[in-house]
């Protein structure tokens, strides 16, 4: 028996959402942020001998959806960097971090790019928009 096991502690509070330097706030009820990667990082064949190949796939790029509260004020500061990035001629490149010091994982994309505009809701109570982001070169740390 391990009298001095020491318990762990989350606190969603701690984890850090920057989009252009400026951190995001005001989430959703239930939580606020999910990355999901859109590939694998391998794939592998069999010969018609039963020899397997393993190919290691370059970096998926990733999708993040963001769920803010819809009184947030971020939501404001991710509807002016989307109108900025599709009015440039070319686009432009928009920093994105999600760092996690409770676990130590970290997620970083020197450019990200606004998937759509988040769906709007009205109703009796306050709603939440969700914004998707896409990063075509993340850099993760697990």
């Amino acid at each position: 028996m391990d009298l001095f096991q020491q318990a762990k502690s989350y606190n969603f509070s701690d984890v850090l959402c920057l989009v252009a330097g400026l951190r995001i706030g005001g989430f959703g009820e239930d939580g606020g942020i999910e990355v999901e990667f859109n590939g694998d990082l391998s794939s592998m064949k069999q010969g018609a001998d039963g020899e397997p190949t393993v190919s290691l796939l370059p970096i998926p790029t990733a999708t993040v959806t963001i769920k803010l509260m819809e009184t947030s004020t971020s939501n404001t500061l991710l509807q002016g960097l989307l109108v900025a990035q599709r009015a440039a001629p070319a686009g432009f490149g928009i920093p994105f971090a999600l760092v996690d010091p409770n676990t130590s994982e970290s997620l970083l994309g020197g450019q990200c790019v606004f998937m759509g505009f988040p769906a709007i809701s009205k109703g009796k109570e306050a709603g939440e928009r969700e914004w998707k982001l896409g990063i075509p070169k993340p850099v993760v740390v697990l």
